[in-house]
């Protein structure tokens, strides 16, 4: 019994060592789980931080690869532009050598048939000039700074058969193609078209199929812009023109809104094209050669401010002229659903009299006369 005691203490101390292993390891298992929880989270921001610098590199790589081309760019630009080749010239001492006569010349002259040498290809000429010399890449401050536009005009396509001598005589005029009115936005700038006297935009008719009824709107915008960027200038905004497939009254609309929003513009002037038509137009869009008379002759008389003598003129169709297709269709339409209109009273269609000239009275015939006599000596009754 004594044994069976001294081993089961033995047993039960030997298990409360074991028990208390187990909770220092149960312990330090949840330290080391701790500690590597805490070494994830590190090395997951540290992951994070790495991907974020690489990204920001890459970035700041891209823009220095950008940057360095834009300075070639313009480097190899400015290099171009003003380089200079010099005109080889020949010192008084070296003359060119007298060509040989060929009567006496022993040397053979080649016959009609036979290649000769053009003096392209003909290797005498590298020795009779003297060797290139090389391009001078620094400005030339002698050379005169090319002269400051005193109009200028952004235009779109219905723009490009301007002649610009003609339209402005006298003033250095200068023009820039813009299709829409994002593209004129961009050149209103001081540092690109510099600090012109006038400036005249047409641009717009080609927003209507994107901005519709917001092209007043748009339009407007580009006036306080162009006013506010060039305080002393004379800004010119031109109007829509009329299109084929869009109906007059819109562009109308869009036109009187332009002019009630531009109203208040110190130095914004608007040219209105009202003797154009859709008869001025050669493809539906593009104005033929009586419509770019008339239209440089309004952005000439507004640029310039000057009283049109054709003011009273009025846009009247030509009388070969067909109306576009959605016309015809209006027309059409509005014939078969309205009543036929009542015909005019008859004297609206009459000539002006023409001015008569006073007749004269015939002689007397002598059977006249033989009346005459018969009716004095044979008295009519009277009742």
């Amino acid at each position: 019994m004594a044994e069976l005691r001294r081993e089961n203490q033995k047993t039960t101390s030997e298990l409360k060592e074991t028990q208390k292993r187990l909770r220092q390891l149960t312990q330090t298992i949840r330290e080391l789980e701790e500690e590597n929880s805490i070494l994830r989270a590190q090395a997951l921001k540290l992951k994070e931080d790495t991907a974020n610098r690489d990204l920001s590199f890459s970035r700041e790589l891209q823009q220095m690869k950008e940057q360095l081309q834009e300075k070639s760019c313009h480097v190899s630009l400015s290099s171009y532009t003003h380089a200079t080749v010099p005109t080889p010239t020949l010192s008084p001492a070296a003359k060119p050598p007298t060509p040989p006569d060929p009567g006496n010349s022993p040397i053979p002259q080649p016959s009609p048939t036979s290649p000769t040498l053009t003096p392209r290809d003909s290797p005498s000429d590298t020795h009779s000039l003297p060797a290139a010399q090389p391009l001078n890449t620094e400005p030339n401050p002698d050379r005169p700074a090319k002269p400051e536009a005193q109009v200028v005009l952004l235009m779109d396509s219905n723009g490009k058969y301007l002649d610009t001598k003609r339209l402005f005589p006298g003033l250095i005029t200068r023009a820039k193609r813009c299709q829409n009115r994002g593209q004129a936005m961009e050149l209103l700038r001081q540092d690109t078209l510099g600090n012109p006297q006038h400036i005249v935009v047409h641009t717009g008719t080609n927003d209507l199929h994107t901005l519709h009824r917001e092209t007043a709107e748009a339009m407007t915008k580009m006036a306080k812009r162009a006013s506010r960027e060039f305080p002393d200038s004379r800004v010119v905004i031109s109007t829509l023109l009329p299109r084929t497939d869009t109906p007059p009254h819109v562009i109308h609309e869009i036109n009187m809104e332009i002019s009630r929003s531009c109203a208040a513009l110190p130095n914004i002037h608007l040219a209105h094209h009202t003797n154009i038509g859709t008869w001025d137009l050669h493809d539906g869009l593009h104005l033929n050669k009586v419509g770019v008379r008339a239209f440089a002759k309004t952005l000439k008389d507004v640029t310039l401010d000057r009283n049109p003598n054709s003011l009273a003129h009025t846009a009247a169709p030509p009388r070969n002229y067909r109306p576009p297709r959605y016309q015809q269709e209006r027309q059409s339409n509005t014939a078969s659903h309205l009543p036929a209109a009542p015909r005019p009273p008859a004297a609206c269609y009459t000539l002006p009299s023409c001015p008569t000239q006073p007749q004269k009275t015939p002689p007397p015939s002598p059977m006249d006369d033989l009346r005459l006599c018969d009716e004095q000596s044979h008295p009519s009754p009277t009742h």
